[in-house]
């Protein structure tokens, strides 16, 4: 398998998607370590890999962690209910597609020098109804250390941006507001 691992650089030579089948389970993220170096040689800014379920996509991402930590990693979940349950995703959920949806909106925007890209996703996150990449693009606001922001500029943002502005913060996706620091 190694001398096929190889040659992989040839098959980015055109921009039609690639299938591999028959890879085992734990040699699949040195597979797509190599293939996201392959396609980042050849040009192309990523790879995008859709697996067969969360569990198996869980795992990948942990493997990847090992195998190629020196790759961008982005995971796009699927949602963790089912739709018209009664139940809404976990704020863990919804922030995790939200990072994921809004990078890949403003993938652009950043340098095609860096490490390559590698989007690991399942079916049922791809089948799922996104908001427009206009809209994900345009709700970011980076912060860096050293900045200087408007304190209620910064509250009304994260309000109209589905953040619960309250007295303590217990969870992702809520905020409090202390002194004037």
């Amino acid at each position: 398998m190694n001398a096929a691992m190889e040659t992989l650089d040839h098959l980015f030579d055109d921009s039609g998607g690639i299938t591999l089948t028959g890879v085992p389970d734990g040699y699949r993220a040195s597979v797509l370590a190599r293939l996201a170096a392959a396609a980042g040689n050849s040009g192309a800014r990523g790879l995008v890999h859709v697996a067969a379920e969360g569990q198996q996509l869980s795992g990948l991402v942990e493997a990847l962690e090992f195998f190629a930590p020196w790759l961008d990693v982005l995971e796009l979940p699927a949602w963790d209910c089912l739709p018209y349950d009664r139940v809404s995703p976990s704020a863990e959920i919804i922030a995790r597609r939200i990072h994921a949806l809004g990078r890949l909106a403003s993938i652009a925007d950043e340098p095609a020098d860096g490490p390559p890209l590698l989007v690991l996703t399942t079916a049922n996150a791809l089948i799922q109804k996104n908001a427009p990449t206009e809209v994900m693009a345009g709700q970011a606001w980076h912060l860096a250390p050293g900045n200087r922001i408007d304190m209620d500029r910064l509250a009304h943002w994260l309000s109209e941006n589905g953040f619960e502005r309250t007295s303590t913060v217990r969870e992702r996706g809520e905020f409090a507001v202390r002194g004037g620091i």
